[in-house]
């Protein structure tokens, strides 16, 4: 990984915090925490996290309003979100890919595949940073080529009958 990627883990309980974040920090990770949904809010808006780790199930704002807001906000709506669920939950796993997260990963956790899924995604949110930059760069192109094609018209026209 030549940029390591930051990476916002929320779990409300610290037997899952604490590990995921460990494994994240040795495959070379930037790691913060957050414990709630509030929590996580704050994280994002102090710095923008290239992927966020989210908890489903947390009192109070549970993963799901935490989807939400951030999908309310132009900044925050391209972040990958991956889930954090038990197992049995898949009925809130679907819930929680509708609201708009990228994937998720079932708790108990396999180091390997958390990796494996966190890679891709972290990948993926660049390759689609780049292809933005890129169709920016080809829209600007665009834009002088069209105005260079008008002004050499204009300048050829120029003396024409009234007529032309």
């Amino acid at each position: 990984m030549s940029e390591s990627a930051s990476i916002l883990v929320v779990d409300d309980e610290p037997r899952w915090l604490e590990p995921l974040s460990r494994v994240l920090m040795a495959a070379g990770y930037v790691v913060r925490q957050a414990g709630s949904g509030e929590a996580a809010l704050a994280a994002v808006a102090a710095a923008l996290p290239d992927l966020i780790l989210l908890d489903i199930r947390m009192p109070g704002m549970d993963g799901f309003e935490v989807i939400r807001r951030l999908k309310e906000k132009a900044l925050c709506r391209e972040i990958p979100v991956l889930l954090l669920s038990a197992f049995a939950e898949v009925d809130e796993r679907i819930e929680g890919l509708k609201l708009g997260a990228v994937d998720s990963v079932t708790k108990p956790f396999h180091a390997g595949e958390l990796l494996a899924r966190v890679r891709m995604q972290v990948e993926m949110s660049r390759l689609r940073a780049q292809h933005a930059l890129h169709d920016a760069k080809m829209e600007t192109a665009n834009q002088k080529l069209q105005d260079e094609i008008a002004r050499r018209q204009r300048a050829r026209c120029t003396g024409c009958p009234a007529s032309v």
